[in-house]
Formats: structure tokens, C-alpha cells, sequence
């Protein structure tokens, strides 16, 4: 079993589901979200 954080968790999620496009307000409450998206670019537009 992998460990990873929440931001990660959320992103495979997205991905697993067909999502590729993301559209928000940074802020310090989505900092490991952030940091997620761009640890995983692959299928996904910026």
C-alpha cells in the first residue's frame, strides 16, 4: 500500500474519473492539492 497525502489521493481520483480540467482560487488550504497537480501533469491541461 502506497502512502501519499490528501492532495494526492484527490488528483488520482480525478484522473481515475475522466477529469482533466481544474479551475480555482489558490490559497494556503489547497496547498498539497497544488502541489499534487503539478507532481502529475500527465492527462491533464493546464
Amino acid at each position: 500500500m502506497t502512502t501519499m497525502i490528501t492532495g494526492q489521493a484527490i488528483v488520482r481520483s480525478l484522473l481515475k474519473h475522466g477529469v482533466d480540467t481544474m479551475f480555482g482560487i489558490p490559497d494556503a488550504h489547497r496547498y498539497d492539492l497544488n502541489h499534487a497537480m503539478h507532481g502529475c501533469r500527465a492527462g491533464r491541461r493546464s
